[in-house]
């Protein structure tokens, strides 16, 4: 499972809420989310202060998808 270094570990490849629009996914949620367009992977993201620091992609790598890895 991914890490968020200095803080707790956060579950992502569970429990993911999904989103429908790109607009959403500048949010700095704590908690994982899935973007609606299925060629997109998203991100848990963690405020950091004033910067939005990303942590893991939500799902695996499936084929035909823009995903950089199959493990984060």
């Amino acid at each position: 499972m991914p890490e968020n270094p200095g803080k707790s570990r956060i579950p992502c490849y569970s429990s993911c809420q999904t989103i429908s629009r790109s607009s959403d996914s500048y949010t700095s949620p704590s908690n994982c989310q899935l973007q609606s367009n299925p060629s997109h992977f998203s991100c848990a993201s963690y405020p950091e202060e004033d910067e939005i620091r990303r942590i893991c992609p939500c799902r695996d790598f499936q084929p035909q998808q823009h995903a950089i890895c199959k493990q984060c």
